[in-house]
This record gives C-alpha cells, sequence and structure tokens, in this order.
C-alpha cells in the first residue's frame, strides 16, 4: 500500500473527550469510527464503508463494529439507508462545536481540571475544524526536487609514483574485525 492510499483519520480531541452523548455512552471504537466518516463526509464522498473495511482499518472484531455502529445510531450521530443487499449509505450528524463544548462540561471529571477553550459558531451545524472546498487545492507544492547522488566504490586505481598502503576501518555498530581497504599514497 503507498502512502497517499492510507486512509487519514483525524481525531478531534473535542469530539475524542465526549464520553456519552444524548445519553448513550461513547466507546472509542464508536468514536473513532464516527471521526472517519466525518472524515470522508467532510470531502464530499459518499459514506459507505463496510463492517470487514471498518474492522480492517481500526483492528476490531466484528461484534466490536456492529456495537460502535448501534452506540453511533442510538446517539443520533449517524442514520443510514439500506442500499442493495447488506450495504448501507451512511448520513453523519456533525456536531455543533456549542453540543461538544456543553457534553465536555456535563462529562468532565471532577478531579481533572483542564483550561477551556472557548468555541465559538455562527451556525447550529458547523463542523470543529475547517472546511475544505471542492475548488481549494489543501496540497502544498513539491519545494524542489533532489537528484540522488550515486557514489560507487572500486577499487582505487593506481597512480604513477604512488605506493599501495592499506587502511584499517571497523562498523561502528557491530564488534567485527576491522577490514583491509587499499590505499594509494603520493610518494
Amino acid at each position: 500500500m503507498k502512502l497517499y492510499e492510507i486512509p487519514f483519520t483525524p481525531a478531534y480531541s473535542d469530539v475524542t473527550r465526549i464520553t456519552s452523548f444524548n445519553g448513550v455512552k461513547l466507546s472509542l471504537s464508536a468514536k473513532m469510527i464516527y471521526l472517519f466518516m466525518v472524515g470522508l463526509q467532510r470531502n464530499g464522498q459518499e459514506v459507505f464503508p463496510s463492517i470487514n473495511y471498518l474492522c480492517e482499518l481500526f483492528g476490531i472484531g466484528r461484534k466490536v463494529a456492529l456495537g460502535a455502529l448501534t452506540q453511533l445510531h442510538e446517539s443520533g450521530l449517524i442514520s443510514s439507508i439500506q442500499r442493495y443487499d447488506s450495504s448501507k449509505v451512511y448520513t453523519v450528524e456533525i456536531m455543533p462545536p456549542e453540543l461538544i463544548k456543553s457534553h465536555q462540561q456535563e462529562n468532565k471529571p471532577e478531579s481533572v481540571s483542564e483550561p477551556e477553550a472557548a468555541i465559538t459558531s455562527d451556525s447550529d451545524n458547523v463542523l470543529p475544524f475547517p472546511l475544505i472546498e471542492r475548488n481549494e487545492n489543501p496540497v502544498i507544492d513539491a519545494v524542489e526536487e533532489i537528484e540522488p547522488v550515486i557514489i560507487r566504490l572500486s577499487k582505487p586505481k593506481p597512480k604513477p609514483e604512488s605506493k599501495l598502503n592499506y587502511l584499517f576501518a571497523t562498523d561502528a555498530e557491530e564488534d567485527d574485525e576491522p577490514f583491509k581497504m587499499p590505499i594509494y599514497e603520493e610518494l
């Protein structure tokens, strides 16, 4: 698998800190699947991952994946439409930042005090991260490609008026015997 083929799942700390949503306790698997689906929907793609793909992607079992999807359905964070066979298309409900903040305050442990970040928004359905428009190019231009340098190691050629000598060298990582490298010294 090439690097650009590996799916990127953003893990927004505002979402990962929530322990329950609409009275439903969210597991780590449910939050990761939700964030994966948000990432796909945010990029303008339909969201229809198979259970097997989610299991492989997050290293979880089938029961855990089904339980996580059930948690997300019950909490109202995702809804699904049945497609052909057993396939579903999911619609992800984006958490407004105000709701995230209120859930963080409700679920905050008493003994741990963390600094609060102020999240403001004008809309009820706003992502807690910047939205990339389709016509924008999020790819950063390459600075400059550097030509590879190839060094060929071969036995040195004797120059006229030189004498053969040897340089002893060792590999610093291993305790092997030193090896001889022929060198020619000028007279």
